[in-house]
């Protein structure tokens, strides 16, 4: 770090990575955002920066390795996005989102921050090139539309830390983090004919995520990934087609799945009620877990794909991981994705753990689910 004072230093310089096919809107809106807190001339967006004539690769070469920050916005079709002979573009060395990323990845006073957009999931690394993996392991942060405003007036306040004249030291997100283990056994893909207290048993012994209590949902059609867990990209029951049904119970309300598809949530408590949790299983074996500890704040232990920064609209910042394993057995074949949140003025918390053979349709349950949780009552 060169120099100890922050207070004296000026504003970060900032730049923005995207794809046009993929978030240009977002770029642009990001831009904008930035560059009335910053200054124009503080924030590097390709088209607004390169002159007629420039040598592109270079301006763009010189200005990642020159700035405090890049930010990566990442969309949907960010992974898939293919050139006109059906080459994806990331595996290609001179796509230039992989070329800013690997440039920036590799300086010693540049920040990553990856920013997820229009609902995309953090890619796991082995979806990216080898000199591009070390980005799987940064910490996102995600820029919804629906709270574009407030999410992106939290970037800001995080970036005003990173002082335009001292490098920041890049975050680093540890493989494991303190807690309890994972060691739950979802009920198995085929089922879905299972009593709820059945259910219950074979959810028992997780040490999982901190959260409440699910219940069942139909989802129309079936999933069409592989039980490795790898997703397709094809027609799937997203939660957009699973019906839901209010759950309420002590501590929270929620939105759950529902419908003659997915089993009746099952409940069960762990020592003494410090730990209640509600599950259901659906399509495919596909499932969704509320626990509920009234008692203490969530815990994440298990190794992790991503970890991201999230608001929940009813209870406030949360972090959302994607991870396999962990002690959950249908994890180990499936990614899942865990929603752990505190409930402020209480000593505990909620989470949303979901899984299933379509990662797709197990990142829109979980959203929907956190997204939906209201503490209530109890604590």
């Amino acid at each position: 770090m060169r120099g100890g004072d922050e207070s004296s230093s000026g504003p970060p310089r900032v730049f923005i990575n995207y794809r046009r096919d993929d978030a240009a809107g977002h770029a642009g809106r990001l831009y904008d955002a930035l560059a009335a807190r910053f200054g124009a001339d503080q924030v590097f967006m390709d088209v607004d920066a390169i002159r007629p004539g420039e040598n592109f690769a270079a301006v763009l070469d010189e200005s990642v390795g020159q700035c405090d920050v890049l930010i990566a916005l990442i969309g949907k079709r960010w992974t898939s996005a293919t050139d006109r002979e059906g080459r994806r573009r990331l595996e290609r060395p001179e796509d230039y989102v992989r070329l800013e990323l690997q440039t920036a990845l590799a300086s010693d006073r540049t920040r990553v921050i990856p920013a997820l957009v229009q609902g995309a999931e953090m890619p796991s690394s082995d979806e990216l090139p080898q000199l591009m993996r070390e980005l799987a392991m940064r910490q996102a942060i995600e820029l919804s539309d629906v709270r574009w405003r407030s999410d992106v007036d939290r970037l800001i306040r995080s970036l005003e830390g990173v002082s335009g004249d001292a490098p920041p030291q890049p975050p680093s997100v540890p493989p494991e983090h303190g807690g309890r283990r994972r060691t739950a056994v979802i009920a198995a893909p085929g089922a879905l004919a299972v009593a709820a207290a059945a259910l219950a048993v074979v959810l028992a012994g997780s040490g999982s995520s901190d959260s409440g209590k699910t219940s069942g949902a139909a989802a129309k059609g079936t999933s069409t990934s592989t039980a490795s867990g790898t997703p397709r990209k094809k027609p799937v029951a997203h939660a957009t087609q699973v019906r839901y049904r209010p759950y309420a119970t002590d501590g929270y309300q929620a939105q759950i799945p529902n419908g003659s598809s997915w089993s009746q949530p099952a409940q069960t408590s762990f020592g003494g009620g410090r730990r209640v949790r509600t599950a259901v299983v659906g399509p495919s074996g596909a499932f969704v877990a509320i626990d509920y500890t009234p008692r203490d704040k969530p815990t994440f232990s298990a190794a992790f794909q991503s970890k991201t920064s999230v608001v929940l609209a009813a209870i406030g910042p949360a972090t959302r991981y994607v991870f396999k394993g962990g002690g959950v057995a249908q994890c180990d074949r499936w990614r899942c994705v865990d929603y752990q949140v505190d409930v402020p003025g209480t000593a505990g918390g909620l989470g949303v753990v979901a899984g299933g053979p379509d990662f797709s349709l197990t990142t829109d349950l979980a959203r929907t689910v956190a997204e939906s949780l209201t503490p209530s009552g109890s604590g």
